[in-house]
């Protein structure tokens, strides 16, 4: 395996989770009841009484179920086995993305939390703004990063400016997605910060 390769592996798997505990706790449900029912077959051939429930009740039970339970229950039910399987394939199929940015370089693999990010944006804001710490606030998510800041009361701030500081101090990290970064100062001011 090249370092090439190994390097983006192992970027891959620093920035996606992984689906071994979806997948081993259904492995591990169905595992038990064909246990069980294999046990209940088995309990039936040999004449014993069975644990719960015989194979032959169980299929008496679930073909006379669409007679006995109202309907509104049986759609509660479907409905409710519905979504776990989409919820099951959901987790199959959909990418389990990490809150984790990936940063270019040549000799290394870099790897950074959305909160790092995050608080470098708002160190930024605030110097660009000219306020305090408590006055900047960030968020970052995979694809953008929001920026908001709450003036001091009587001094303006310019939302472009401190867009564009952020935006450039992201550009020298080198994230890959590189996030969009919006920025919205706050209508009041904050007083006695």
């Amino acid at each position: 395996m090249t370092e090439d390769r190994r390097t983006r592996r192992l970027l891959r798997r620093e920035t996606h989770s992984s689906r071994s505990v979806p997948s081993v706790v259904t492995a591990v449900i169905v595992l038990l009841a064909l246990l069980w029912l294999f046990l209940e077959t088995a309990l039936s051939v040999s004449g014993a009484p069975p644990l719960l429930l015989s194979p032959l009740t169980a299929a008496a039970w679930l073909a006379d179920l669409p007679r006995q339970a109202p309907g509104a229950v049986l759609a509660v039910v479907g409905l409710l086995v519905a979504l776990v399987g989409l919820l099951l394939l959901a987790l199959a199929i959909l990418p389990g993305n990490r809150p984790r940015y990936v940063v270019t370089d040549e000799r290394n693999a870099i790897i950074v939390d959305y909160e790092v990010v995050a608080s470098a944006a708002s160190r930024v804001a605030r110097t660009a703004a000219g306020v305090s710490t408590d006055q900047v606030h960030s968020w970052a998510s995979r694809r953008a990063i929001e920026v908001q800041v709450h003036p001091t009361s009587g001094l303006p701030v310019n939302e472009e400016a401190v867009r564009v500081a952020v935006v450039r101090e992201l550009d020298s990290y080198g994230l890959d997605p590189m996030p969009t970064v919006s920025v919205a100062v706050a209508s009041r001011g904050a007083v006695g910060v």
